[in-house]
């Protein structure tokens, strides 16, 4: 990632940002990434944004819907509308709800220059939404490293409304490096602890999927060292004497679980498993928000 390419996580940063942009805003998209909503539900610039300006609407887009299962995603659906959200589900990859989304504020939008604020966390599609709902008319940069977009962007949409993208945003109170990594909000670069990244994901996911997309044949009992040592093998990641070299699987397995090689997702609170139709190890959901 170059160096001018931001991920707003400082409170002075965000702040000096926000406080020009929202004076301007009517409307506020929060997109979240359908593996983890509540994961990368950002709180913090809902409590700012109604703190600022408490008449400005607030909707959620579930992004990346193409990458969970329906029954979960109608799922996700629900818990948020029953928090009295209003919530879109799409995947910007394949254009699918866009045509409800932008049909949406065609019909309930009257007023000219309406500005739409797109926030949410790195890595969620916010950029690949915008040139999903503009129909590429505008592109927006787009990339599966962290923090990509790099400046505000003013887009327009239609003769009334314009889109506003922004730089990720991280909550400030988040500090854990595994979990941001986990949310594909780090850099691989960047990680100071990049095991403790591929043990969190060792944990979310199943044995079936190392060897589905490593090509590696992963026995049921086998350990984290003995796949990385598979994986190292199969892909020339040794050092001198042909030993493998574990950092640079590491980072191999972090890059591919952040543009979805390895696919995992969370459940809603009190969502019972049985009910999917994958047979996949499940992460725990956290309890509420």
């Amino acid at each position: 990632m170059h160096e001018d390419e931001k991920i707003m996580k400082t409170e002075k940063h965000w702040r000096e940002i926000f406080k020009i942009v929202i004076q301007e805003t009517d409307i506020v998209i929060q997109v979240l990434d359908a593996r983890n909503p509540i994961g990368t539900h950002n709180l913090m610039i809902e409590k700012f944004v109604k703190n600022a300006r408490p008449e400005i609407e607030i909707f959620l887009v579930i992004n990346k819907s193409d990458i969970i299962p329906k029954n979960i995603l109608r799922e996700w659906k629900r818990y948020y509308k029953k928090k009295g959200y209003q919530v879109f589900t799409v995947s910007a990859r394949f254009s699918k709800g866009i045509f409800e989304l932008e049909g949406h504020f065609r019909r309930t939008v009257l007023r000219a220059n309406t500005n739409i604020l797109m926030v949410g966390y790195p890595n969620t599609g916010k950029s690949s939404l915008i040139e999903a709902l503009t129909k590429g008319k505008k592109k927006a940069g787009t990339s599966s490293s962290a923090g990509f977009t790099r400046v505000i962007q003013k887009i327009k949409l239609t003769e009334k409304i314009y889109l506003i993208d922004t730089p990720g945003v991280i909550p400030i109170d988040e500090s854990n490096e595994t979990e941001m990594a986990i949310k594909s909000c780090m850099v691989v670069e960047k990680l100071e602890d990049p095991l403790a990244v591929v043990e969190a994901i060792y944990s979310l996911i199943s044995h079936s999927q190392f060897a589905e997309v490593y090509k590696v044949e992963i026995l049921d009992d086998d350990t984290l060292d003995m796949i990385v040592d598979k994986i190292g093998k199969r892909y020339g990641r040794l050092k001198a004497g042909g030993v493998v070299n574990e950092q640079e699987v590491h980072k191999l397995i972090i890059r591919d679980w952040q543009k979805n090689k390895l696919y995992y997702y969370t459940l809603p609170p009190n969502f019972d498993p049985s009910q999917s139709s994958y047979h996949q190890k499940y992460p725990k959901s956290k309890k509420g928000e």
